[in-house]
């Protein structure tokens, strides 16, 4: 059951990087009046599935936490 859900994580990582490859044309992002960065939107596609990976650990890692006290 372990490795299916590696092969499940896998393919679900390299569908991500494939298709934020396919997206590599350079947009803006604001993020509060006069704060903007330009770059790739694979970049901001990988550093947000990225950010929701780990916020979606600390959340699991909290549970954990709170089942065991």
């Amino acid at each position: 059951m372990r490795l299916f859900n590696y092969l499940i994580l896998f393919s679900a990582l390299l569908a991500i990087a494939l298709f934020a490859m396919q997206n590599a044309t350079p947009v803006t992002v604001t993020f509060a009046p006069g704060v903007s960065v330009e770059s790739p939107l694979v970049m901001e596609l990988l550093a947000s599935a990225g950010i929701g990976a780990a916020l979606a650990w600390l959340y699991s890692l909290w549970m954990r936490v709170q089942f065991s006290i």
